[in-house]
Order: C-alpha cells, then sequence, then structure tokens
C-alpha cells in the first residue's frame, strides 16, 4: 500500500500504554500473527481519557507531537457535577478518514457510576458509539460496560459489534482477600449479559480491522523477556454456566486458580508520531523510569485529558 503524506497511521494500544511507538507494536503483532494484507489510514485521530486513575497527577502539560486539552473538573452546565476518578480505564475514540467519522468506546472503566459521568462532563455522546473494544478480562476495564449498555443500548446501531482479544475475556477472576491461601471473586463478564444487549462479539487472536479505520494487534505473544506482573488469579473453566472454557489451559492449571497471564489481552492499533503514553495499567514506575530516557516524547495521561493527532 503506497504511503500517503496526508494521512496519518496511528498507533494505539489498548490497556498497559495507550499510544506507542510508531510500529512499534504492530511490527511485533505481526512476526507473531497472520499479517493484514494491508492496514487502514485515517486522517486525524481524537483519544478522550474518560476513566484514569487521577485527573492532575501526573498533570498532563503541552506538546509539540500531540494536541493536548483538559476539560474542566467540574461540569460546564452543573457544579453540583465533577470527574470521577478511580481504578480503571475507559477511552473514547474518534477517527476521521475523508469524509467518514467513527466513534469506538475502548474499555469501560470500574464502574458505570464513573463512566456516565465523566461522558456527561467531558461532552462524550454515548449514543454515537459505532464500536466498542474489550482489551482484556480485568473488572476495572470491563465494570462499567452493563450500565453502559443499560443506557445507551437502544440508540446504538442494531448491529453493535465489540472487539475481544479471545475467550480469556470470559475467565473467572480471583484477587486475594487479606487471608492467606483465600481469594474472593472478583468479578467476570458473562456472556449471557451480551446477548441480553444484542452484542456481536468479535474474536480477535489474529489482527483484525475494525470498522476500516484501526485494526487490533491480535494475541500478544509472550516471546521477550518481559513477562506478566501477576496480580489475579483465573480458572479456565466454567462454573454453571459462567466463566470460559480453554481446555489446553485448564490442563496445564490443572483444574485450579492459577496466576493471570492475560493470555488473550491484544491491542487496538492507527500509526502515530514517535511518542508514548502510559495509561492505566501502566503505573507511576513506568512513567518515571521512561521520563528521562523519551524526554519530550513521553505524555501523560490523567482523567478528562484529550489528545489529537493529525488534525
Amino acid at each position: 500500500m503506497a504511503f500517503d503524506p496526508r494521512r496519518r497511521q496511528i498507533v494505539l494500544g489498548s490497556a498497559t500504554a495507550a499510544a506507542l511507538m510508531q510500529l512499534g507494536i504492530s511490527s511485533r503483532a505481526s512476526a507473531q500473527s497472520n499479517r493484514l494484507a494491508s492496514v487502514p489510514t485515517v486522517d486525524s485521530l481524537t483519544i478522550r481519557v474518560l476513566t484514569d486513575s487521577s485527573y492532575d497527577t501526573p498533570r498532563v502539560g503541552t506538546s509539540k507531537w500531540v494536541k493536548t486539552r483538559r476539560v474542566g473538573l467540574v461540569s460546564p452546565t452543573d457544579v453540583r457535577k465533577t470527574l470521577h476518578n478511580e481504578w480503571g480505564l475507559s477511552l473514547a475514540i474518534e477517527t476521521k478518514s475523508g469524509t467518514e467519522t467513527r466513534n469506538l468506546l475502548l474499555d469501560f472503566g470500574y464502574t458505570p457510576n464513573a463512566l456516565l459521568n465523566n461522558m456527561e462532563v467531558m461532552g462524550v455522546d454515548g449514543a454515537k458509539m459505532q464500536a466498542l473494544i474489550a482489551s482484556h478480562g480485568h473488572y476495572d476495564h470491563f465494570g462499567g460496560l452493563l450500565g453502559y449498555l443499560q443506557k445507551y443500548r437502544d440508540s446504538l446501531p442494531a448491529d453493535l459489534p465489540m472487539y475481544i482479544g479471545g475467550e480469556d475475556l470470559f475467565c473467572l477472576r480471583k484477587t486475594g482477600s487479606g487471608t492467606p491461601g483465600h481469594f474472593a471473586d472478583w468479578g467476570v463478564l458473562d456472556r449471557r449479559d451480551l446477548d441480553k444487549y444484542r452484542i456481536r462479539v468479535v474474536s480477535c487472536e489474529q489482527p483484525t480491522v475494525i470498522l476500516g479505520h484501526g485494526f487490533t494487534t491480535g494475541t500478544i505473544q509472550r516471546t521477550s523477556f518481559e513477562r506478566v506482573l501477576p496480580n489475579t488469579m483465573v480458572e479456565y473453566f466454567k462454573r454453571d454456566g459462567v466463566g470460559c472454557d480453554i481446555p489446553a489451559a485448564n490442563t496445564k492449571a490443572q483444574g485450579k486458580p492459577v496466576p493471570d497471564e492475560h493470555i488473550h489481552e491484544h491491542g487496538t492499533c492507527f500509526n502515530v508520531p514517535d511518542v508514548i503514553i502510559p495509561m492505566h495499567c501502566s503505573g507511576p514506575t513506568m512513567v518515571a523510569m521512561l521520563r528521562s530516557d523519551l524526554a519530550d516524547r513521553l505524555i501523560v495521561s490523567s482523567t478528562g485529558t484529550e489528545y489529537v493527532f493529525g488534525a
């Protein structure tokens, strides 16, 4: 495919680092799974951070690489409403290519209360979404989904797709209860709820084009020195019809909860200038490590921030 200098090719990784270095994640994913015949190009990309862990720590500044804008902490129309911060991530994404516009909702934060409140304060119309994307199966990334669908489903496309990394999204996760050896359930996305809201699930173990404007990485294989930091336990079998069904992983786990490896986590891709924007899952330690190496190409994230590439 010929390169068009008028178009932006933008890479947006989903949960752990929202914008990755140009072509970095897409080249690795291509080496690990089937290549797409071509990748979409867009003229512009706007990312609105609906939910992240804080509002002003770290504080987002200006950048010569991307336009940044901060939404006020308080609603411009109702002083009683303010942005809510919580553990989790949700991004509203808008892309433009020629006369076409696409609106996507990537992840849904921990609670519908924060998600819906922040949409209102930031002026994001939830009824405009044309597709949903779930990066991985942690509750702080899908907890707000059902509340969002309860409010907006009747206004959304009849054949609303949700792009997922794979079966692992539906696994039952467990977290420490405070008592050694005892765990508490940490939520599970029940596919029967998705059926109730008429969601068309698109499983993306291989790179998959999203509405002609973006694409997913496919399953991100673990082939480097990097390792997943297990902060939950996971079961690879169903209980009373709820959970995931991954026989090979369950056999390896001997039918017991094991440290979570996010085996079907995937990224959502566009191409951007050489910048990185660490988000919720990255954590402050990663930001501190990258700051000295990347200088002004490191752009921080917080709730209520808007990033515009290519406009």
